[in-house]
């Protein structure tokens, strides 16, 4: 049986389906934002790891939140969410800086 293919749905329609539990839904929102979110963190912290970590945790986030979640931009919601991990996590990206 072939997968479905979300490609061609709005970001209305993936949340829609991630709240039924879609995890193919999920799939395409990572495959859609992935690399714009990464590099949002990336530009502030300039630490790799800690840009990678960050999206991540915004990801699952968004799983793990998906049914109660009153999302009314999936694109706002994510980069939000980035924006304020990136401010958590500015002393560790500094420190780990100033210590080489």
């Amino acid at each position: 049986m072939p997968k479905p293919v979300y490609t061609n749905l709005t970001d209305r329609q993936l949340l829609d389906l991630l709240q039924q539990g879609n995890e193919a839904a999920l799939a395409e929102i990572y495959g859609r934002y992935w690399s714009k979110l990464y590099l949002q963190a990336y530009n502030v912290l300039r630490d790799r790891q800690i840009a990678e970590d960050i999206v991540q945790e915004v990801i699952v986030q968004l799983w793990i939140k998906r049914s109660v979640n009153e999302i009314a931009s999936l694109n706002a919601w994510l980069y939000t969410c980035v924006k304020y991990q990136v401010f958590k996590a500015l002393p560790l990206a500094r420190a780990k800086i100033n210590a080489m």
